[in-house]
């Protein structure tokens, strides 16, 4: 018996199949009462190989909006289809205080593909956490009446510290500035609060009275005052 044998070339072609993007779990801030429009930290990461090679596009979409586990129609956080971006759309919705405890909202967002035969899509739970905005502090000038005895050794301390508060900073972490004269009153306000007593106090020669002022700050600067702290 003789084998035949033949030699063929074939030609494969492998074709591409659309993947799907991928997109996971991500985390936003935006402080309160921030205006229409304020962007909202980085765009939002998603990967696609076809992105990658620069064959298709990514389009985003806001698919639901919670707080609370309820529904929020409209959201007041919108996003841009074609970058992914997120930014305020109502910025009344977005009071911390309202809000709390559950201080946040959260989006499913939606992130598909361009493909025009086969589209691809994926989506993922993006939290935007509303963080308070910073108030300045208080500081009333009724609220800061003081009576001192008249024999009130020197360098010793009123009972009392300059009263002040602040809606986010504990007021042990306020700094007090005393913007009066140095040396013209027997008082001086220390960064702390504490009134310190820096001379003979003498009822029977008319000093019966001071007036100290004295502004507040927290620790990003933001201040009040003077006013004036009476004794």
């Amino acid at each position: 018996n003789v084998l035949a044998s033949a030699k063929c070339n074939f030609d494969i072609s492998i074709g591409d199949v659309n993947e799907p993007p991928t997109v996971n779990e991500q985390i936003r801030y935006v402080e309160e009462e921030s205006p229409v429009n304020t962007v909202i930290g980085e765009p939002l990461v998603a990967s696609d190989p076809e992105v990658a090679i620069n064959q298709q596009e990514l389009i985003w979409s806001v698919i639901s909006c919670k707080n609370n586990n309820k529904d929020i129609d409209p959201c007041p956080i919108k996003i841009s289809f074609c970058s992914g971006q997120l930014s305020v759309f109502n910025p009344t919705q977005l009071d911390s205080d309202k809000l709390k405890p559950y201080n946040n909202y959260i989006l499913r967002v939606l992130v598909k593909d361009s493909s025009a035969d086969n589209p691809m899509n994926d989506t993922a739970e993006v939290t935007v956490t509303v963080v308070p905005k910073n108030e300045p502090p208080t500081i009333l000038a009724a609220n800061n009446i003081y009576y001192v005895p008249e024999d009130t050794p020197q360098d010793s301390y009123l009972s009392r510290r300059v009263n002040a508060s602040d809606p986010e900073t504990d007021s042990a972490q306020l700094t007090y500035i005393f913007t009066g004269i140095v040396g013209q009153n027997p008082f001086d306000v220390e960064t702390n609060g504490k009134i310190k007593v820096t001379g003979a106090l003498d009822y029977e020669n008319g000093n019966v009275r001071f007036l100290l002022s004295v502004k507040v700050q927290d620790p990003e600067k933001l201040e009040n005052g003077p006013v004036d702290v009476e004794i």
